[in-house]
């Protein structure tokens, strides 16, 4: 994990992209992983989500937070995606057991990279020429791209939803519309941390995340309450009908480290 914050590390944004794609191809990018474990039912199986993690000179191990807003601006994170994907499925093919334990294995996509015409394609052939099932994958959308971009998210799931693929909202606060989600086909929604923060103390959180919790019920999606860190906050995430927990409450590092 870095030890300073993204401003310390200063360049500017060709150089990020100069910076980061030789670090893909030569060892230096590496994919870590965080559980998603069941809070309510003991025979459900585990998720486990992947991120990218890329040494710098200093051999620190940046988040993307220090490089991908360049990388957008400069409309590259499809690369990145692209390279998140192969890699991931080279290492679950190479790791069938994890498939065995884990429902499925997420992968958070840049908004840029659903605006971009070739990513559903070039992501769609890849999937293909794995011998991972294609059902053991789940994309992580952000909520409120999915807000501002309805259509974008709703072609490119139909593009990959027939060969198996899942799908995860991300960040939800559910300032999406009950008629959008009813369309959309995804299978969990990832709550956002401010909506949990205060749920021990706060009465009207606890209300937002049980009304989350029901609405996502009622249309056959799962409820994953993310950033949780405290033991405590476990129980009244139960209580409010949350599907899993993510966060170093429940798992600091996960299965797979590439």
């Amino acid at each position: 994990m870095p030890a300073d914050a993204p401003g310390a590390r200063r360049r500017d944004d060709q150089t990020w992209l100069e910076w980061l794609l030789p670090r893909l191809d030569d060892g230096r990018a590496h994919l870590i992983s965080q559980e998603l474990r069941p809070l309510t039912e003991s025979s459900q199986k585990p998720l486990v989500e992947f991120f990218l993690r890329v040494e710098d000179d200093d051999g620190v191990w940046l988040e993307p937070g220090y490089y991908l807003p360049a990388v957008e601006r400069l409309q590259q994170a499809h690369r990145v995606d692209l390279w998140a994907l192969r890699h991931l499925l080279k290492a679950l093919e190479s790791n069938p057991r994890l498939l065995d334990s884990h429902t499925a294995a997420c992968l958070n996509l840049a908004p840029q990279s659903l605006l971009n015409p070739e990513f559903a394609p070039s992501a769609f052939e890849i999937i293909g020429n794995s011998p991972v099932d294609a059902r053991h994958l789940c994309f992580e959308i952000d909520e409120g791209f999915a807000v501002s971009q309805g259509s974008v998210v709703q072609r490119f799931m139909e593009q990959l939803r027939p060969i198996g693929v899942r799908f995860s909202l991300d960040r939800c606060h559910t300032t999406m519309g009950i008629t959008q989600l009813r369309h959309l086909p995804i299978d969990y929604m990832k709550i956002h941390p401010s909506v949990t923060r205060n749920i021990d103390t706060d009465a009207l959180d606890r209300a937002h995340l049980k009304w989350i919790c029901e609405a996502a019920h009622l249309l056959n999606r799962r409820t994953c309450a993310i950033n949780i860190e405290s033991d405590g906050a476990l129980a009244p995430l139960r209580s409010a009908g949350v599907d899993f927990a993510q966060g170093t409450a429940v798992n600091k590092i996960g299965p797979l480290m590439t």
